[in-house]
This record gives C-alpha cells, sequence and structure tokens, in this order.
C-alpha cells in the first residue's frame, strides 16, 4: 500500500516520513540558533532610557580621543536592521518554535484523517 501523502501549504505534497525528517532538520536548526541567541550578549538599552535614569547621556564633557573619518561616517542603513535582529533573536526563535508546534499538530492530524478515510475505504471495498 502506498503511504500517505498530504500537501503542505498547498503546494508540496510529503509522506509522513518525509514531514517528520525535515521537522526535525527544522527542530536542530532552531536549537542551533537558540545556542547561538543564549551565546551572544545582552542586547543594549540605549534606544530606552531607564526610568531611573535621566534622559541625559553621561558624558558630556567628554571628547573622543580620536576624531577622524571612522567617527564621522554613518553607518549603512542595513546595520540598523540587522542590530534588531540579532537583539530579537531569542524572541523570533521562540516565535518559530511555537509556530512549529502548531502546525506539527495541524498536520499529523491531518495524516491521521487521510490514513483513517484509506483504511474505511479499503474495508468497505472487500468483499464479506
Amino acid at each position: 500500500m502506498e503511504p500517505v501523502r498530504v500537501k503542505l501549504y498547498g503546494f508540496f505534497s510529503v509522506t509522513k516520513r518525509g514531514y517528520l525528517t525535515q521537522q526535525a532538520i527544522a527542530f536542530a536548526l532552531l536549537v542551533l540558533l537558540l545556542i547561538i541567541s543564549l551565546a551572544l550578549p545582552e542586547p543594549s538599552r540605549r534606544s530606552r532610557p531607564d526610568k531611573n535614569t535621566s534622559a541625559q547621556p553621561s558624558n558630556l564633557g567628554v571628547k573622543p580621543s580620536q576624531p577622524g573619518p571612522a567617527r564621522e561616517t554613518e553607518l549603512p542603513a542595513w546595520v540598523g536592521p540587522l542590530f534588531w535582529l540579532v537583539d530579537n533573536l531569542r524572541w523570533i526563535v521562540l516565535a518559530a518554535f511555537i509556530w512549529f508546534a502548531i502546525e506539527t499538530c495541524v498536520v499529523l492530524r491531518r495524516f491521521a484523517q487521510k490514513a483513517a478515510l484509506r483504511l474505511a475505504g479499503a474495508e468497505s471495498s472487500k468483499p464479506r
């Protein structure tokens, strides 16, 4: 008997074994991303001043030690979103874990429904 196939996202037809293999690889990659995100230093809170501290910078009278072209140039536009991504990597990984858990439950339920329909169809076509 041919294995049950389910269309994933309406595009990909996968078997249960193929789907579980894909989910195991995705889980391993998410765990790797989580380990990387936990190894990174805590994100800076420069954009949000604390309530207990004043909004004025503490280094008002300090001048840069080496004024030069490196201090006067601005960062490229793509650096801002990259910093945001790195700062929020833990939350992105957590959202991906939740998404994959919900998706896995739905898809495995769909596999069970198709297998039950196939079994019921096979039993009704058997001569008694």
